[in-house]
């Protein structure tokens, strides 16, 4: 469902050849974020509902940085603005750690302040809080 969004953006994005070269990194970067390993006894910590409020955020998140890459402050603004509404959802613990660097993401991209290397920046640190969080 996700990655169908991201198609739809960035077929919306102007034009294609060294976008389509962003784009694919974007896209590679949230599918790690998506695929990293979570041991039993965290899942075992965190309720299904909490993993369903988690994804909207990484979802909202990742179409604010591909809507600003494609040069709509609106899309990004609104996609920024539900990030927050999941974010606010989300009882403490890890997954709200990972969700506030997604909403980070999101809103630097709403601004207009950031780009791809903040984008890879917080995948990172989303994976770093993650590893740390397994490591408890």
């Amino acid at each position: 469902q996700m990655l169908a969004r991201l198609s739809a953006l960035e077929d919306s994005a102007a034009g294609g050849g060294a976008g389509g070269g962003r784009m694919d990194a974007l896209e590679r970067s949230v599918r790690a974020v998506q695929s990293v390993p979570v041991p039993e006894k965290v899942l075992s910590a965190m309720s299904s509902q909490l993993m369903v409020q988690l994804r909207p955020v990484c979802a909202s998140a990742a179409e604010a940085a591909v809507a600003r890459l494609a040069g709509s402050v609106e899309a990004a603004e609104a996609a920024a603005a539900a990030a927050a509404a999941a974010v606010a959802r989300i009882p403490s613990g890890v997954a709200e750690r990972v969700a506030k660097v997604e909403l980070s993401l999101a809103q630097k991209q709403a601004e207009g302040l950031g780009d791809l290397a903040v984008l890879s920046a917080a995948v990172e640190e989303a994976q770093r809080r993650l590893h740390a969080a397994e490591e408890r």
